[in-house]
């Protein structure tokens, strides 16, 4: 932390300057895994037979309640 203060020019400046490239870090792997998860689900999707789907939406609503709680 001493010697990022040093090439910062304050405490301060250093700790904005970690958190900022902390946070750009984990909200950039987040982006990346949505991606990954979004075109996981559109390949399953594009799987199912109009039977499976069916079958999944009536399990769906077998589940849960038009207020989307559990019934």
């Amino acid at each position: 932390m001493r010697r990022l203060a040093e090439l910062t020019g304050s405490q301060t400046a250093a700790v904005d300057d970690a958190v900022r490239h902390r946070l750009a870090e984990l909200e950039g792997g987040a982006g990346r895994r949505k991606v990954r998860i979004d075109a996981l689900v559109h390949a399953i999707q594009l799987d199912l037979t109009d039977v499976e789907r069916d079958a999944l939406m009536r399990a769906d609503n077998e589940l849960y309640g038009a207020d989307g709680l559990p019934r």
